[in-house]
């Protein structure tokens, strides 16, 4: 099994893995007791099992696309609270105007 420290995109690695001649069918991951993202493959039980060795070059050399991550809307979230507050009125509209933008 090898430690990884970043996100990996495990349905591309596998394409990489193929491409590098690693005769794969899945990989997995999980975390160890140090928190460290370990990266593993499967037998044909299901049972895990560590890559081989040539898989850590792959490894090495991949770089994925962080997953997207949901921003709530937050020019809403600032505008109602803003509009809740005890502020004064011309206050609460030059925060409005504000996050309004030019």
């Amino acid at each position: 099994m090898m430690t990884i420290p970043r996100y990996l995109d495990l349905n591309r690695l596998v394409s990489e893995l193929s491409a590098a001649g690693v005769s794969i069918q899945a990989v997995g991951t999980f975390l160890d007791t140090t928190g460290a993202l370990v990266v593993h493959t499967y037998d044909a039980n299901g049972n895990i099992v560590d890559l081989p060795a040539v898989a850590q070059k792959v490894i090495d050399a991949h770089t994925a696309t962080p997953p997207p991550v949901e921003v709530p809307n937050i020019l809403g979230i600032i505008t109602a609270l803003a509009q809740s507050t005890s502020l004064d009125q011309a206050t609460k509209d030059r925060l409005t105007a504000a996050l309004k933008g030019p």
